[in-house]
């Protein structure tokens, strides 16, 4: 079984704490997307040419909506664009695989420790988080934006970016439904219909 840190963000804190900009970070992604099918080369290009592509636009668009907001930080590190949110949680910037929300990449001791939830921040322990995106099965647009805590093998829970955060003050979006793996990890499943596993690699 997959041990649960107290000291992370619960998925209550994590929509109070990015509730005010669930909006504006799935515009980000949305905006990097449609750049992406105006490209000359959308066409044509292969899958790890779009994923990096995309993933050039999405950082491009964090950093112009929130490089001067305050209570969040932006940093690359490792090739990667880190984004701290409060001192509380480090966001990073992905193309989600597959249903259950997990990002591929090659298994560096910094994704490792991201993937462990191995981070402190001025002593403090800080909750990693990935902001992503789902495509659709024909892969024409992103059925699901969304943000996930991943923890080990799967994710602690995963909650939608977007209109579901906008529901009023004190309103929480519904969690995207979660089970776990024979090996005991937790994973997530989307609400929406099934899209196809994508093996092609993501930005790291």
């Amino acid at each position: 079984m997959v041990r649960v840190m107290t000291e992370l963000l619960t998925q209550e804190r994590a929509a109070d704490l990015l509730g005010a900009h669930s909006s504006a970070l799935h515009g980000c992604i949305d905006r990097a997307w449609n750049r992406w099918l105006q490209n000359p080369d959308a066409a044509t290009a292969s899958k790890r040419t779009r994923a990096t592509t995309v993933y050039d636009y999405i950082t491009q668009e964090v950093q112009q909506t929130f490089g001067d907001v305050d209570g969040f930080t932006l940093a690359w590190k490792h090739g990667s664009l880190h984004m701290t949110v409060d001192n509380s949680a480090i966001i990073k910037f992905k193309k989600f695989r597959s249903r259950k929300l997990r990002t591929s990449g090659i298994p560096t001791n910094a994704r490792n420790q991201f993937l462990r939830q191995a981070g402190v921040l001025d002593g403090m322990v800080v909750t990693h988080l990935v902001v992503g995106y789902l495509l659709d099965e024909l892969e024409l647009a992103p059925e699901t934006i969304a943000v996930a805590c991943p923890l080990g093998k799967g994710n602690l829970w995963a909650l939608p970016l977007g209109p579901e955060f906008d529901a009023g003050e004190g309103a929480m979006p519904r969690p995207i439904a979660a089970t776990t793996t024979d090996d005991g990890g937790t994973v997530i499943r989307s609400t929406k219909v099934a899209a196809s596993v994508d093996t092609a690699v993501n930005e790291e």
